[in-house]
């Protein structure tokens, strides 16, 4: 009986000193840190290759201050932490999926560092023009998910439109990337 109340006093600590540092508090979320480091740790590890989990780990920092709020003091803290724990390993997991349909990281990089031919530079300066001249959250959309490597749905729940709003302004960007390559070809 005394483990079980010593458990619901450190589990009311717990989620006490999340709340403080989700309002902002930084001591508390360093204190939170040190707490569950270990727990999210070994989520990370089991399903992250090692050379991500830093990144991975961050990431998990930022959401759990990002998404808080939704957490309901009411309920078990540490289900919903391996819950929010394992929602940004399994988008790391999309994106390294992505990624090696698309050549890989590692071919990103390469196109990145390499002589760029006579086309590359006039692509880039089409699709540069075409960004610079979207809106402020058709343009953050469009770094989401073309730099940062985001799905659509993703981009949109982190700017709080509908994933149809984000595909739509995507699909405006590419017709108009589309409309100034045919455009300069064909001499316009």
């Amino acid at each position: 009986m005394t483990q079980l109340v010593s458990e619901r006093g450190r589990e009311q600590e717990a989620t006490a000193e999340f709340r403080r540092a989700v309002g902002g508090d930084a001591a508390s979320f360093a204190a939170f840190l040190a707490r569950f480091e270990g727990r999210i740790a070994r989520i990370v590890r089991s399903l992250v290759p090692a050379s991500d989990a830093e990144d991975v780990f961050q990431e998990i920092c930022l959401r759990l201050l990002a998404k808080g709020h939704t957490f309901d003091p009411a309920r078990p803290l540490e289900p919903w932490l391996d819950a929010v724990t394992r929602q940004v390993c399994a988008a790391d997991a999309r994106k390294r999926k992505r990624l090696s349909r698309a050549g890989g990281a590692d071919a990103l990089d390469d196109v990145a560092a390499r002589e760029p031919s006579d086309a590359d530079p006039w692509v880039r300066d089409v699709v540069r023009d075409v960004i610079a001249g979207a809106r402020g959250e058709e343009r953050e959309a469009m770094r989401l998910v073309l730099a940062h490597g985001l799905t659509q749905r993703e981009a949109a729940k982190r700017l709080g439109v509908p994933p149809g709003t984000v595909a739509s302004w995507l699909a405006k960007a590419v017709r108009a990337v589309r409309a100034r390559l045919r455009g300069t070809r064909s001499g316009e």
